[in-house]
């Protein structure tokens, strides 16, 4: 009786290893996803970086989408800002892209500029 207790247990787990192998657009971004044009990924492996797409904005400005699983979302972005000329990269932490996307429009759409310099002592 132990003997099938713990085959029971094992299933359980392993069946949630594979559950934790793929992931998928979250429901909160699914209305972002169709406002901007983009298709919502199913069962992407996790650990690699998925190409989401782009989006293109009237000022001419391009951003590109990535998005990592790890089975939690994270985000990179390539902005290319059309008035400036310039390209800025960001990488966020875990969350949706709805968490993001908000300061992303801003930097493609000239309002907001990042500039990083490095401390020295």
């Amino acid at each position: 009786m132990k003997n099938k207790k713990t085959l029971k247990s094992n299933e359980a787990v392993s069946h949630a290893g594979n559950a934790l192998d793929s992931a998928s657009t979250y429901s909160s971004d699914r209305p972002l996803f169709k406002l901007l044009g983009l298709t919502p990924f199913t069962n992407i492996p996790t650990n690699k970086l998925y190409y989401v797409g782009e989006v293109k904005f009237k000022n001419g400005s391009i951003v590109k989408i990535w998005v990592c699983p790890a089975p939690a979302l994270f985000w990179k972005f390539e902005v290319f800002v059309a008035e400036s000329n310039k390209t800025t990269k960001i990488s966020t932490g875990s969350g949706a892209l709805e968490n993001f996307w908000n300061a992303v429009k801003l930097i493609a759409e000239n309002m907001l500029d990042v500039e990083n310099t490095e401390f020295k002592q």
